[in-house]
Formats: C-alpha cells, sequence, structure tokens
C-alpha cells in the first residue's frame, strides 16, 4: 500500500511541475496566447486537444435548440503530423461529449492532404454516422497515408474539400482544419494566394461554414478563422508544446525521460478512479432520478462480469446495489431489475457464455446472481451484442444498462462481439449506458478503455473506473 501511495504522490508532484495533473479540482496550464498585431486575431481559448475539440463541438451547437452539425476535417497528412492526428484520435470522444449534449443528429467527413514524392495526393472519406469508423480514418491517416516531411497545399486542400462534399443547408457545418504548417496554394501567379484566401471567404458565408484551425499562428489561419465565424487553436509544433498541449502524448514521454508512469495516462476527465463503489452507486441513482420522472417505467439491468477476478468484489458491489435501491425506492422512481451475467473460456477466441434474467426481479434475487460462483475470463462486447438483443425491453419502457466489470474491453470475432456493431446495439435498444469499467495497458502506460468511455457518452450515462481493478489497488480513502 505504501508502493501505491508512493507512486501516486510522486506522480501528482511531477505533474503539478509541468502543468499537468490528475486533480479533480485543478484546471491543465494554458500556454501564453500568441503577440500579434492584428486586432482581429481569434484568442487562445484552450491548451489541450480535449479542451480544443470540446470547445468546437459547443459551438457548434449554442445557436439551435436541435442542432444538425455536419463536421469535416482537414488534415495535413505529412509524416511529421503522426504525433498531432493521433492526440485528434485519442482526444476524439470528447468532441461526440460536446455534441451530445445538444443533438444526436451529427455526421463526419474527412479530407486528407499531402505530398508524394512533391506531388500534390489527397485522401477523402465522405459522409458517415459511424463514430468508430471515423476514428480509424484518423487513425489510417497517421500510420499508413503519411506523406513527405514537408506539407502539402492547405489552401488548395481546402477549396477540394468545400466543393468535395455535399452540404446539408439545414446544417451548421464545421470545418476543423489541422495542420503545423502555413497554409498555401499551388499556384504561383501573382495575387493567386489572395484570391484563394478571397474564394473561400465567400463559399464559407454563403454557405454558413465556419473553419476552426488546430493551426499554427499565421495570418492565412486567422483571418480564414475570423471572416467564417470559426476559431484558431495552437498545435504542437515541438517536442515541448507537444506535452503542454496533449496530455496523452505528455503521459506517454514520461515514461521515455524515466519517470514513474503507471498511473500517468489517466486523464482528468476519468476524475472518478479511486472512488467507493457505494458512492458511485449513489451517484448513479442521482443521475437516474434526475433524468427520469416519476411516470417513466425504467428496466435497470446489470452487465455483470462474472469472471474470476471479480470474486472479491461481489460483496462490495452488492452493497452498492443496496444503497441504490433504497435512494431509487425514496425517489418513488417506477423501476424494474434485470441482470445479464457473462464469462468467457481462456483466451481471445475462449467461448462466451451469456446468461440473461430479465426483468423484474427483487434486490436480493440481483445479488444471489450476482454471487454465483465465478469462473474464466469475459467478453464484454459479446454480452452486449448477444444479451441486450435477448432483453427484448417492451415498448414504453425505458432501458438502464449498468455495465460492472474490472477489465477492457473484448470480445470473440467468432461470435461477432465488435466495437460498431455494441454501440448500435444499445443506441437502437434506446439505452442510457453506466460503466464501471475497467484499465487497459498500452505498451507500459495504463489508459481507460475508450469503448467504455464513449459508450456512456454516445448514450448520455456516465463512466467509472471499478475501484480495485487489476493493477490499480488504491485505497486512499
Amino acid at each position: 500500500m505504501k508502493k501505491w501511495i508512493y507512486i501516486l504522490l510522486s506522480i501528482t508532484w511531477l505533474l503539478v511541475g509541468t502543468g499537468w495533473t490528475a486533480s479533480e479540482d485543478t484546471e491543465p496550464q494554458e500556454l501564453p496566447a500568441t503577440t500579434h498585431s492584428d486586432a482581429n486575431i481569434p484568442s487562445v481559448p484552450r491548451a489541450l486537444i480535449s479542451e480544443v475539440l470540446t470547445d468546437i463541438g459547443r459551438r457548434a451547437t449554442r445557436h439551435a435548440d436541435e442542432p444538425i452539425v455536419d463536421i469535416i476535417f482537414v488534415v495535413n497528412g505529412s509524416t511529421r503530423m503522426v504525433p498531432q492526428v493521433a492526440a485528434i484520435e485519442r482526444q476524439f470522444v470528447h468532441l461526440l461529449a460536446a455534441l451530445e449534449e445538444k443533438t444526436f443528429e451529427y455526421r463526419f467527413a474527412l479530407f486528407g492532404y499531402r505530398l508524394v514524392h512533391g506531388q500534390p495526393n489527397t485522401k477523402v472519406i465522405q459522409w458517415t454516422y459511424d463514430t468508430a469508423a471515423m476514428e480509424k480514418h484518423l487513425s489510417y491517416i497517421r500510420r499508413i497515408w503519411k506523406g513527405d516531411i514537408e506539407s502539402g497545399y492547405g489552401l488548395d486542400a481546402l477549396m477540394l474539400a468545400l466543393n468535395r462534399f455535399d452540404m446539408n443547408p439545414d446544417a451548421l457545418t464545421q470545418f476543423i482544419v489541422v495542420t503545423d504548417s502555413p497554409m498555401r496554394t499551388v499556384r504561383t501567379e501573382d495575387g493567386a494566394k489572395k484570391r484563394v484566401i478571397r474564394d473561400i471567404i465567400n463559399r464559407c458565408r454563403l454557405d454558413n461554414i465556419h473553419i476552426n484551425f488546430i493551426g499554427i499562428p499565421e495570418d492565412t489561419q486567422f483571418e480564414l478563422a475570423y471572416q467564417t465565424g470559426g476559431e484558431w487553436y495552437p498545435i504542437s509544433t515541438n517536442v515541448t508544446e507537444t506535452l503542454a498541449y496533449d496530455a496523452h502524448t505528455y503521459r506517454e514521454a514520461l515514461l521515455k525521460v524515466g519517470a514513474i508512469g503507471i498511473l500517468a495516462n489517466l486523464h482528468r476527465d476519468y476524475r472518478r478512479l479511486n472512488m467507493k463503489i457505494d458512492k458511485i452507486f449513489e451517484e448513479i441513482s442521482e443521475h437516474l432520478i434526475e433524468n427520469f420522472s416519476a411516470e417513466d417505467e425504467i428496466d435497470i439491468v446489470f452487465l455483470f462480469d462474472n469472471s474470476l477476478s471479480m470474486e472479491r468484489r461481489v460483496d462490495t458491489i452488492c452493497a452498492g446495489l443496496d444503497r441504490m435501491t433504497a435512494l431509487l425506492d425514496a425517489s418513488v422512481l417506477n423501476y424494474r431489475l434485470g441482470i445479464i451475467r457473462f464469462w468467457a473460456q481462456i483466451g481471445i477466441q475462449g467461448q462466451s457464455t451469456v446468461l440473461v434474467s430479465k426483468p423484474p426481479l427483487t434486490p436480493n434475487q440481483v445479488k444471489y446472481i450476482m454471487r454465483r460462483p465465478k469462473m474464466g475470463t469475459e467478453h464484454l462486447l459479446d454480452a452486449i451484442v448477444n444479451g441486450v438483443r435477448r432483453l427484448n425491453t417492451p415498448d414504453g419502457r425505458s432501458l438502464v444498462l449498468i455495465i460492472i466489470t474490472d477489465e477492457p474491453t473484448t470480445g470473440t470475432i467468432r461470435q461477432h462481439g465488435t466495437v460498431t456493431e455494441a454501440i448500435k446495439v444499445c443506441q437502437k435498444a434506446g439505452a442510457r449506458v453506466y460503466v464501471l469499467g475497467g484499465l487497459r495497458m498500452s505498451g507500459l502506460i495504463l489508459d481507460a478503455d475508450r469503448f467504455q468511455y464513449r459508450l456512456t457518452v454516445l448514450t448520455r450515462g456516465l463512466h467509472y473506473l471499478l475501484r480495485g481493478a487489476p493493477m490499480f489497488e488504491l485505497d486512499l480513502e
């Protein structure tokens, strides 16, 4: 225990000294805004990529009650952009969270540009509603598609993107240009750059398109952002700035320089990393009471990891369930309980078992099922895909899913437990999902499970890290 306290205090001391901390009450240190003579230059509102994407999402939805949002990424695909694109990919869920606050109707497209042996080259990903697919496209740009070290022609790419995609006249269209280089054009005639800038601005004003830059401080980017109603944000251009702008890259670097880093990859948005289980159930109860009325009929179904590693957590989970039902009963909320218990044989291809006990169950029945003998490992994706479908929640009843697992997400290929399919199943069921979830090792770095967090964002639930998850035995309260 003392070893864990020492590790945590060491990391906190190190991170506070460098501008990042996992503390709930401390804001990330902002970098100073770039000084420029033009009074119309937008201010620098954020430093962290997660904050930038959140700000763009909120600005896109602030002027309408139920906005329709189209977002097009225009990404510089040069080799040196790999860390920056990785940061966008990792923090993409924060854009989703901001959009989900006011709208369910949004879609994405991507336009990549680069040079290959000195020649301009582009990649177009047409409109998609599949958020997981968009992350994969960003990953492709970063891992495979990257071009020469020299950047491509950003102005030409922006104009091509404006003409390539069919714009929805009812949508609030946001371009997000991600580049670490000046915006330029292949045209060489006198005044060509000014004409391209003018044409872009006129087109954006005509179709109500806002251009946001995650870029460098140059006049062209400032002008395009300001004249189209967008915003300019700074991108990292060297190691020091990358560490300050993106917490994930920063924490990776801690390991490279020999710092104690086993906990360093936990972003400050995962604040509930050491919350006691009874407190988690209390917060979930309060969230349900806040979002449902006494007239609503609710089915609350637990997806319970029945693998061997969960054995010693059952007592505290059952105590948390008692706390939840007491609060829900006091609120006169009309609810029924159910449980989906799941486990699997050891191995990636291990056969999954998913047992569905439909509502109505009493709290004692749910606890009895949770206490059944534990076995094997688990495949959460199989439990969602195969279990939630079998619930057949009656029309008129709202479905709440509470996932409880101490492991990162897995699924078997044979049983088609994929991330995309699991999200679609929950959304089709109209479920609000809460997760007491696990952690994932990425190299030597401990990270929160991205699928589990994204699922709660897309269904308007809450995400927690399960106290006592493997490799995370903190007991500081």
